[in-house]
């Protein structure tokens, strides 16, 4: 029974990876932990551009709304608008919670993954965020904060 390295290794010998016997054995397993690790990075970086174009089209909403714009305070320099609080249960707040839990996951997910040690997923890894910052930054038009990210 091989033990998990605790260093970082470029081979295909990996037992458990993530799961009980869920194993690379070959470089054919490898090859396919790398793919799907480079998408499911693909996909977290989608996510947080899709949570965070919501949360930019509700701000856009509740700034044209009649009802949602409380007081505003002028100053020379700057201008600060203040908006009512959506409720506490609204659709959104449930949709925006459930997406966050889901990127959690993901997050967490990822970050085992790179645990492993596993040179070459470590790298699958980093290519797939990589390349999903630069499509969904592109996508989205606005610069993303990455105050949003968990374990990564």
């Amino acid at each position: 029974m091989g033990s998990m390295k605790m260093y970082f290794h470029f081979g295909y010998d990996d037992k458990n990876v993530l799961f009980k016997g869920l194993d690379i054995t070959s470089i054919g397993d490898l090859v396919g932990f790398m793919v799907a690790f480079v998408l499911l990075s693909i996909c977290y970086e989608g996510l947080k551009a899709f949570r965070e174009t919501i949360r930019i089209k509700e701000l856009a909403r509740r700034r044209q709304s009649p009802h949602g714009k409380m007081y505003s305070e002028s100053h020379p320099l700057v201008e600060t608008v203040r908006f009512a609080r959506p409720p506490f249960c609204s659709k959104l707040r449930l949709v925006q919670a459930f997406l966050h839990v889901l990127q959690m996951f993901m997050g967490y997910i990822l970050m085992l993954a790179f645990m492993a040690y596993n040179a070459w997923v470590c790298i699958a890894i980093l290519i797939g965020g990589g390349i999903g910052h630069l499509l969904f930054t592109w996508l989205v038009e606005t610069p993303l904060s990455d105050s949003s990210d968990h374990c990564m």
